[in-house]
């Protein structure tokens, strides 16, 4: 059961990502697996490994709340991704940008190979 863990929090900001370059599973159909890496292919998940799927942030300079769907997420091309939501405050394009690169070294414990196969 999933649980709301932004309940308590006035202004909370969640970023949902799918990670990897590869969206479905091993015995998914040939329309299916058609279909996500034509996904993949468009977004930013082929040139970065991750893509927005969602987002919903507060930025306090603009006292407004910046929301993207899973649509907006896809469009996005490698310089918009490193300014999800709309705001481009050093505090959050920092934070995203730490974010990723939290994202990439934790690829890279688990996937050992991935960097090497990247060099090939």
């Amino acid at each position: 059961m999933l649980e709301n863990t932004t309940a308590p929090y006035e202004r909370p900001c969640v970023l949902d990502l799918k990670m990897g370059t590869r969206m479905y599973g091993d015995f998914a159909s040939r329309d299916k697996r058609e279909s996500q890496r034509r996904k993949c292919r468009d977004s930013t998940s082929s040139s970065l490994g991750v893509r927005v799927c969602g987002s919903l942030w507060y930025n306090p300079y603009e006292r407004a709340a910046f929301r993207t769907d899973k649509y907006q997420g896809r469009a996005f091309s490698e310089e918009q991704f490193k300014q999800v939501g709309g705001c481009t405050c050093t505090v959050c394009v920092c934070m995203l940008s730490l974010l990723l690169l939290l994202l990439v070294s934790l690829l890279d414990l688990l996937f050992p190979l991935s960097l090497l196969l990247l060099l090939l």
